[in-house]
């Protein structure tokens, strides 16, 4: 009992400072990576009444939506690549707010909410929850996430998610978690 209650604490302090180590990044520009910028573009397209595959952000029909956002658009010649579930986000968090902080504080809530998960998933197989430090205070997770904004985390989520689903039981929940996984980022893979 007393292990499982040093375990609860000890948890409770990898969750707080993976919070705390997250904090300043929010504030921070992007410096990894650019994406974010195409994420609040494809939510203003979307917002717009117009399909974010149908054009690309240098498209003609397009030119309404440019701000001072639009020159940090990466890969400005091509419609988007993200899957429905991705653009479903993007489309809500710009219903809220469109700026760049807003669409990063999303994603650093599924990143922590995917810390949960992972300690659920080791106390399911038995194993103390504090190893998920290893995640959690993962400095490329922390800066990717909290400092780019990158949406990866939506897509784990929902995989460990599917994943702890499965070992309590729960199969229809795991499978659309899964479902919802593979509709939020497209995972390439090869045979070799």
């Amino acid at each position: 009992q007393a292990s499982d209650s040093t375990a609860k604490r000890g948890f409770v302090l990898v969750f707080v400072l993976a919070i705390v180590m997250r904090l300043p990044f929010l504030a921070t520009e992007p410096i990894l990576s650019d994406d974010i910028f195409r994420y609040v573009w494809d939510g203003r397209v979307q917002h717009a009444g117009i399909n974010p595959y149908l054009y690309a952000p240098d498209a003609e029909q397009l030119v309404f939506l440019r701000n001072d956002l639009y020159p940090r658009i990466n890969n400005k010649d091509i419609p988007t690549i993200y899957p429905p579930a991705m653009e479903w986000v993007f489309y809500v968090a710009i219903a809220i707010s469109e700026s760049l902080w807003f669409m990063k504080a999303l994603f650093v809530l599924c990143d922590l909410a995917l810390i949960l998960v992972l300690s659920g998933i080791l106390r399911a197989l038995g194993l103390n929850p504090v190893r998920a430090v290893i995640y959690a205070w993962s400095p490329l997770v922390i800066v990717e996430v909290a400092g780019s904004g990158h949406n990866d985390t939506l897509a784990v989520l929902g995989l460990f998610a599917a994943q702890w689903a499965l070992l309590r039981h729960r199969d229809a929940l795991s499978m659309a978690l899964l479902t919802l996984s593979g509709l939020a980022k497209v995972v390439g893979y090869t045979l070799a």
